[in-house]
């Protein structure tokens, strides 16, 4: 038999050849190879001569392949298997996040939801109240009196308004002045002043002259689209009950026709029935007296004005002065 050199450098092409044709990887079948002649010199002496060395030779390439492919398997196997692992891992985390992002939205979809009803709610209650008042600022003939509470002072203000007729009225405890009264017939007005030492008159003024009271107006009036959106969202609008009505009480809305003196927050009060002004609340006041919350209280009457309640009162009873001293 020929030794194992010559059989090397004789079948080393043929194996390898047949090897290639296996794995179709020349990488693989010269590792191959060198198996096979390592497997060929440990069994040299089991081989009997029963068939050709190169017969021999391949199937010990054979085998040595099929080894290689069990191996890889095997490897293939626990590489799934871990793969498999750590897909499940995956996908588990998958899943749990899926879930957190879903309860998430449905979070962030019912705050939506309740906000959306939230603002809907004080549109709707605003304009019906917007709504409502318009009935009333174009009444004709009222009475109106507002209650000004100042911590230790007060102020009655009156308006009765008869067609072009009116009169305002404001009543003080303040030192000094005790009440003024204007009475218009919507070009001229005459103004009398109840003071402690003097009361003085003064006629024939302009209309418009101090005091000029606008008697019934809509206090959720905004300026434009815009500032309605904006008073809708930072408002917060609830119920209360002020001197027998059922109000809404709305805070922080701000009109061009509410002025509320002072500092803080602005709560206006409002039948809800009839859209009117019941009750302002805030505005807080220091001076030397102590500090205090301003309190304006409303009441209405329609249709109840006659001409003598605008009736002037007697001049006999005051001083005449020239319109100039206004």
């Amino acid at each position: 038999m020929q030794n194992i050199e010559e059989i090397y450098d004789k079948y080393f092409e043929t194996v390898n050849k047949y090897l290639f044709c296996l794995t179709r990887d020349a990488d693989t079948a010269e590792n191959l190879t060198q198996e096979t002649f390592y497997r060929a010199v440990k069994n040299i002496n089991k081989f009997k001569g029963k068939c050709s060395i190169s017969t021999w030779l391949c199937e010990i390439a054979k085998n040595a392949f099929y080894d290689e492919c069990k191996k890889t398997y095997e490897n293939m196997k626990k590489d799934l298997k871990t793969s498999t692992i750590t897909s499940k891992q995956e996908i588990n985390y998958i899943k749990k996040y899926n879930s957190k992002m879903k309860i998430l939205k449905l979070i962030i979809f019912i705050v939506l939801i309740a906000v959306i009803i939230v603002l809907g709610r004080r549109a709707i209650i605003i304009i019906s109240l917007q709504n409502k008042i318009a009935e009333y600022s174009a009444s004709t003939n009222y009475h109106m009196t507002e209650y000004v509470y100042e911590g230790i002072y007060y102020k009655i203000n009156e308006v009765y308004c008869k067609d072009n007729q009116s009169l305002t009225t404001i009543t003080t405890n303040e030192s000094g002045v005790k009440k003024i009264a204007k009475y218009s017939d919507g070009e001229k007005a005459n103004i009398y002043i109840d003071a402690n030492d003097n009361n003085v008159a003064l006629l024939n003024n302009e209309a418009s002259a101090a005091p000029n009271y606008e008697g019934i107006y809509n206090s959720l009036e905004t300026k434009g689209i815009w500032d309605f959106i904006l008073n809708i969202i930072k408002t917060r609008i609830t119920t209360a009950n002020v001197n027998g009505k059922q109000c809404y009480k709305v805070d922080d809305f701000y009109s061009p026709n509410i002025l509320i003196a002072g500092e803080g927050e602005r709560t206006i009060y409002i039948d809800k029935e009839t859209g009117l002004l019941v009750r302002t609340f805030g505005g807080t006041i220091k001076n030397k007296n102590g500090t205090f919350t301003i309190v304006n209280d409303y009441q209405y009457e329609f249709g109840t004005v006659t001409d003598e309640d605008l009736k002037e009162p007697d001049l006999a009873n005051y001083i005449i002065q020239d319109n100039n001293q206004i």
